[in-house]
């Protein structure tokens, strides 16, 4: 029975976020050619319009969409869970199950828009793939970079649901003033710490498997470290969801 609402949630999920990734689509079209070419046809007539699709990045407008997906509408989506008999946990499976697939359609693509504009795959450090098991590499680590994007959304998301309207309008005016504040002051302070980077550098290259001879990345080491993101990302979002209750605001 359990097993049965899960997916059930997860297809409603899934078809609720590419929904909406499809009116992201059309709005992003919209404004980067519809527009610009509307104008154009009002001030220079048909001869200068242009449709060309390849030259839009879709993939950086869905890994945008796909932490916004996570990060809103999650009290929203508790409150209509909770008043159609659906458990907190159960929930928070649904969620998570429409998160993995939708990672996969925005991995599809990606793969999609590199093989039309001639590209070849490569992987998070700039390689490309010459070997179909390279090519099978660089795709599951992309997965797992896109999907630590999204759960860091959830986590955020979830965050936010706890919050109260006037709440959610102080963290969203007040923090990014608090970072842009502190990041001053410190990039100020390491200015005139003079600090010396080479350590600091040398042991980023020891963390990622970094190669001085050929000039590569270990793939594991980068994989493994956003793994472990993305488990510590879903112990905390689930943590918090279960802390959700129905305010009245």
């Amino acid at each position: 029975m359990l097993k049965g609402k899960v997916s059930r949630l997860v297809l409603y999920n899934f078809r609720e976020s590419i929904i909406r990734l499809m009116w992201t689509f059309v709005w992003f079209i919209g404004i980067t050619i519809l527009l610009p070419n509307l104008f154009s046809l009002t001030i220079n007539g048909l001869s200068n319009l242009r449709f060309n699709l390849a030259s839009l990045d879709f993939t950086i407008v869905s890994v945008f969409f796909l932490f916004a997906d996570a990060a809103i509408f999650k009290y929203d989506y508790f409150k209509w869970t909770i008043q159609n008999g659906i458990s907190r946990h159960t929930a928070w499976w649904g969620k998570i199950g429409g998160t993995l697939l939708l990672t996969a359609v925005i991995v599809v693509i990606d793969i999609v828009e590199t093989f039309a504009r001639g590209e070849q795959l490569t992987n998070l450090f700039g390689l490309a793939g010459h070997s179909f098991g390279a090519n099978v590499a660089n795709v599951i680590q992309l997965y797992i970079a896109f999907l630590m994007v999204s759960v860091t959304g959830l986590v955020v998301g979830y965050m936010m649901a706890l919050l109260s309207k006037r709440g959610k309008a102080v963290v969203i005016i007040g923090v990014p003033v608090v970072m842009i504040v502190a990041l001053t002051y410190l990039a100020r302070a390491l200015v005139r710490a003079r600090v010396d980077w080479n350590g600091v550098i040398n042991f980023i290259k020891v963390v990622l498997g970094y190669s001085n001879q050929n000039g590569t990345v270990n793939l594991l080491n980068g994989s493994l470290i956003m793994i472990v993101w993305i488990l510590v990302c879903l112990g905390i979002s689930y943590l918090v969801s279960q802390k959700l209750r129905l305010r009245r605001d």
